[in-house]
C-alpha cells in the first residue's frame, strides 16, 4: 500500500532531500537512485561518518558508543546543511537529535520511508547493524520492532510518508517524483 502524507508549509525548499526511516528501509538505494533522477549529488551520511572516522558504524558504536556516534552524527549533518542540490539518506536514527529534526525541516524536505519490521528483517545483514550485531533472527524482528515503536513519534515528524514494504527501489522513487517533488 502506498501511502503519502504532507505536514507543514507545501515545501517551496526542494534544495536538500533528506530521507529517514529504520534501517532496511531503502534510505540509500533510493537516495542514490533519486538523485540521479533529478541530478542531484546524493550522500549516506553513515558513509561520509565511515569515511572521516575510518571505521565502519558498527566499530564506531562497539568502541566509542552510541552517544558518541550520535555527536559526530549531529556534527556530520551540520557540515550537511551548507550544501544545495542533494538527496541526504540519514542513519536510521539520526532523527533521534530535536534539534537535527527542526534543522532538517527548516532547511529541505524529509521524507520517512516506512516499511514493516518483518520485512525489514529480510533485507538487513545482522552482522553490519550495529544494533542487532549478535542476535538471532526471531530477536532481530523483536528488536526490529521495539527500535520503531522508539522512533514512532520521530519519523512521524517528516513532510512525508511513504509506505515502501512493498515497493522496489524503483517504484519509490517513481512516486517520490509523481507525488513529491
Amino acid at each position: 500500500m502506498k501511502f503519502m502524507k504532507e505536514l507543514g508549509n507545501g515545501m517551496k525548499n526542494h534544495e536538500l532531500i533528506f530521507l529517514t526511516g529504520m534501517m532496511g528501509a531503502g534510505k540509500t538505494k533510493v537516495g542514490e537512485k533519486l538523485a540521479q533522477s533529478i541530478n542531484y549529488d546524493w550522500i549516506d551520511l553513515d558513509k561520509v561518518i565511515e569515511k572521516r572516522y575510518q571505521k565502519k558504524i558498527k566499530d564506531i558504536f562497539i568502541d566509542s558508543g552510541e552517544k558518541f556516534f550520535r555527536e559526530i552524527e549531529r556534527k556530520q549533518l551540520e557540515d550537511l546543511f551548507k550544501v544545495k542540490k542533494t538527496v541526504i539518506s540519514l542513519g536510521g536514527g539520526a532523527l533521534s537529535d530535536d534539534f537535527i529534526v527542526s534543522e532538517i525541516k527548516k532547511k529541505g524536505i524529509l521524507i520517512y520511508l516506512q516499511c514493516f519490521s518483518s520485512i525489514l528483517s529480510t533485507r538487513l545483514s545482522i552482522e553490519e547493524k550495529p544494533l542487532l550485531f549478535g542476535l538471532s533472527k526471531n530477536q532481530v524482528l523483536k528488536k526490529l520492532r521495539k527500535v520503531q515503536s522508539q522512533r514512532k513519534e520521530k519519523y512521524k515528524q517528516a513532510h512525508y510518508t511513504v509506505h515502501v514494504s512493498k515497493m522496489t527501489e524503483n517504484e519509490v522513487v517513481r512516486f517520490i517524483l509523481d507525488e513529491i517533488l
